[in-house]
């Protein structure tokens, strides 16, 4: 019954430091900041309601969120297509199964790291920031102090679970460890797919 209270005073707490961000003379929008990032000094904040993500930057969040549910970004997807064209004229059909076992295992299965960084460096921001566009080069400087933070299992647990509210079964595992299987798995479809040994 406590934790229960506690919980419930943490939360009512946690909405006194929403903020009203102002964007234009009609749209203001309201922001949190986000639990545990603070880097250098510099608190990072959300958007409360992800659909609240100014136009500017919502073309970038679907690109990169599309990025992250498919576990693949169009260069090697097309990489995959290339691969599967070779294998086709030369008529290697136990190549072309195991490059569509692979692609298919990609797309269903893992989420990148690079990805998850990525939409975080959108998602997450400054107060130095112009909100309504997305500055790809800030953004990397933001995904290099990210890479630094001690325990990413806590940020891209909460990026995923309380930011874009993914929910499901490969989630509901440690975040951390689905993601170092993946790229390991990544690493091995990767060296195969570039010229590996094939069967």
């Amino acid at each position: 019954m406590i934790r229960k209270i506690l919980l419930l005073l943490i939360e009512w707490l946690y909405k006194l430091t929403y903020q009203k961000l102002t964007l234009d003379k009609i749209n203001s929008k309201i922001i949190r900041p986000v639990p545990g990032l603070i880097i250098n000094g510099k608190q990072y904040w959300e958007f409360a309601n992800v659909a609240d993500i100014p136009e500017g930057r919502r073309t970038h969040y679907s690109s990169l969120r599309e990025e992250m549910n498919m576990g693949i970004d169009r260069a090697q997807l097309l990489e995959y297509i290339e691969q599967l064209k070779l294998a086709n004229d030369k008529t290697e059909s136990s190549r072309i199964g195991s490059l569509l076992y692979m692609l298919e295992d990609t797309i269903k299965n893992i989420t990148t790291i690079e990805a998850i960084y990525n939409i975080a460096s959108l998602a997450y921001f400054d107060g130095q920031e112009d909100l309504t566009t997305y500055d790809i080069d800030y953004a990397q400087q933001k995904i290099a102090l990210f890479k630094q933070l001690p325990d990413k299992g806590f940020f891209f647990d909460r990026l995923l679970r309380e930011t874009l509210k993914f929910s499901g079964e490969q989630w509901q595992q440690d975040t951390a460890a689905f993601l170092v299987e993946g790229a390991a798995k990544l690493r091995a479809y990767n060296r195969i797919v570039h010229g590996g040994t094939h069967e």
